[in-house]
């Protein structure tokens, strides 16, 4: 118990040295932000933003461990506090102010965070103990920490797969490994905290960059929709490359919007070698072109170039050297992608019937009371809207929906909710309020429904133990280890189907990169490109 809280100790005065200080500075340098939460959130923002990109860049020229990284992070302090001192010589001083204020919004934005933590954390939808993205990001962590370099190949597959352009970009693996380094180990329930509270703190990077843009009511309100579906945003498990991505998304907008197309294109940048370009790309270029039509200026558009070709200049320490191979490459060799049917994506039906309408009372508003603002946020969920859905064959994962129409969806709702509650009374007001904000029940991920729902009364009903798992090419498998009979796999394209056959397994994975006991009490892991599992009849 002291090991483990020592070695959460030591990961978070890692993140407190090399995240916040350098992106304090950043933020300091490129914003000057004087609230104290702006500047919490945005030195958070570019703290992480500074060290995924400088990862590709130590991997290329030294390795990637707490000393490169802190030699790094060491010298691109100074260079910004010489930058400070010569264009604003007060901006790094000491000023030790009277009384911290504490006031009702801080309070209300306080039990929001613990509202979006409690919901994210009890509500790990995955059939599995620990889910698919888990284990799939801890292998490229643990590879990482112990070769301090990035992986040219997928860790867990066998034959090789190479990490390609679309497969897994390097950002949260580097974040996980260097906390493990300062930490002394690989320690799940460390990652897994930060994990999920940075995937908590999109409220905080929504309420900043809304109230930036709107109001106090507006943002507290956008910040509260946020809080509820949390558990919708980050539809996998606890360690995920979306609950990084996420927290990004609001402040790049943000900053975009205000014509900070350097701090846009560092961020974006960020994004692109932690989670995938993805539809956001689309977003910023349509949003773009809608802020030029309102503003009837090109500017904008300019904006837009030039946050591109930032982003793509500090992520191409990795992207320069990884094949151009846009196609996802599951465990068996072939290729992979979701086909949608019907015109609407399934989930949709993640988003309330009640969100649904303050949404659409909120687009009516944006229509009948346009300004450059409204129209930014309405294109910013109108691309999102139209790209999700499967009659419009641009791969954009339908699972992905939620995690980034709720961003913009959250502003539309929270302009719709101000709108009733102008015309209705105050006790009313606050009734439909609490309706809006009760967690609504989430699904499960990937969206297999009945199946799911089998295979995990299967696994609470069985007595079996320890378990070990299987990877597939859509899904983690997770079965009980026995010396007698038991569950097999029979048919893979129904994964959660099986059958009962005698079986001794056995560990024929030696390619599997890390140690086992690092990660959980089991026996037994096993991985096969084809999904075979070796067992002695």
């Amino acid at each position: 118990m002291l090991g483990e809280v020592l070695s959460w100790l030591k990961g978070f005065m890692f993140w407190g040295v090399v995240v916040m200080w350098p992106g304090f500075l950043l933020q300091r340098v490129l914003l000057k932000n004087k609230r104290a939460l702006d500047i919490l959130v945005y030195s958070t923002g570019f703290g992480l933003a500074s060290m995924v990109i400088m990862c590709p860049l130590l991997d290329a020229l030294w390795e990637i461990s707490i000393v490169s990284i802190g030699a790094a992070c060491g010298i691109l302090s100074g260079i910004l506090i010489a930058v400070a001192f010569y264009h604003d010589p007060p901006v790094i001083t000491l000023k030790v102010s009277g009384r911290v204020r504490i006031t009702r919004v801080h309070i209300v934005i306080l039990l929001l965070v613990c509202y979006a933590f409690l919901l994210r954390s009890s509500t790990l939808f995955d059939p599995l103990p620990r889910g698919q993205d888990a284990w799939t990001h801890l292998s490229f962590i643990s590879y990482i920490y112990q070769y301090k370099a990035l992986p040219e190949v997928l860790p867990w597959i066998e034959p090789a797969v190479p990490v390609t352009l679309d497969l897994y970009p390097p950002g949260v693996h580097c974040v996980g490994a260097l906390l493990s380094q300062a930490a002394g180990e690989i320690s799940f329930s460390l990652l897994k905290a930060v994990f999920i509270g940075m995937g908590t703190a999109t409220i905080l990077s929504v309420y900043v960059g809304v109230r930036n843009l709107f109001d106090e009511k507006t943002a507290l309100l956008s910040a509260s929709v946020t809080a509820v579906f949390i558990p919708h945003m980050i539809m996998t498990s606890e360690i995920t490359a979306q609950s990084l991505a996420i927290f990004m998304v609001p402040l790049i907008l943000y900053v975009f919007y205000m014509k900070k197309w350097v701090a846009a294109g560092i961020l974006l940048g960020a994004v692109i070698l932690m989670h995938h370009l993805s539809a956001f790309a689309a977003v910023l270029s349509v949003g773009a072109v809608a802020l030029t039509l309102s503003s009837k200026k090109l500017e904008y558009l300019g904006y837009a170039l030039g946050t591109g070709g930032t982003a793509l200049a500090v992520s191409a320490p990795w992207w320069i050297h990884v094949p151009f191979r846009m196609s996802s490459i599951d465990a068996g060799g072939s290729s992979s992608s979701y086909v949608g049917t019907g015109f609407f994506s399934p989930y949709l039906s993640v988003i309330s019937p009640l969100t649904i309408v303050f949404c659409m009372i909120g687009v009516y508003i944006a229509l009948t009371h346009i300004s450059k603002k409204k129209t930014f946020i309405f294109t910013w969920a109108l691309v999102l809207f139209i790209a999700s859905q499967p009659v419009f064959p641009i791969d954009f994962l339908p699972w992905r929906f939620p995690a980034f129409f709720i961003l913009p969806g959250s502003v539309l709702a929270s302009l719709g909710i101000l709108s009733i509650c102008s015309r209705i009374r105050t006790r009313w007001c606050y009734a439909l309020l609490f309706v809006a904000l009760m967690a609504y029940p989430q699904q499960f991920w990937p969206g297999t429904d009945n199946d799911n729902l089998q295979a995990t009364q299967w696994i609470d009903d069985s007595t079996l133990d320890p378990y070990f798992y299987v990877y597939g090419r859509n899904y983690t498998y997770i079965y009980p280890l026995s010396y007698h009979r038991m569950h097999i796999i029979t048919d893979f394209d129904a994964p959660f189907s099986f059958g009962l056959s005698p079986a001794y397994f056995y560990d024929d994975a030696d390619w599997v990169p890390h140690t086992l006991e690092r990660f959980g009490q089991f026996d037994r892991i096993y991985s096969c490109g084809s999904i075979i599992i070796h067992r002695i009849e």
